[in-house]
């Protein structure tokens, strides 16, 4: 999802709608999930927080 945002967006997408159509179903249910629940998201910011890496 994270690249729907980024500079190379139509890239991404001309290489998903090559993908057969149960692979395209997949990426857009997970994508909906993740859109519709924003529990979902994982914040990879905390990675930088020192005290929160592994």
């Amino acid at each position: 999802v994270l690249f729907l945002k980024c500079e190379r967006k139509e890239e991404f997408i001309e290489r998903i709608k090559q993908l057969d159509i149960e692979t395209q179903a997949g990426i857009v249910s997970h994508i909906q999930e993740v859109t519709q629940n924003q529990e979902n998201v994982f914040d990879l910011q905390w990675l930088e927080l020192p005290d929160m890496a592994p």
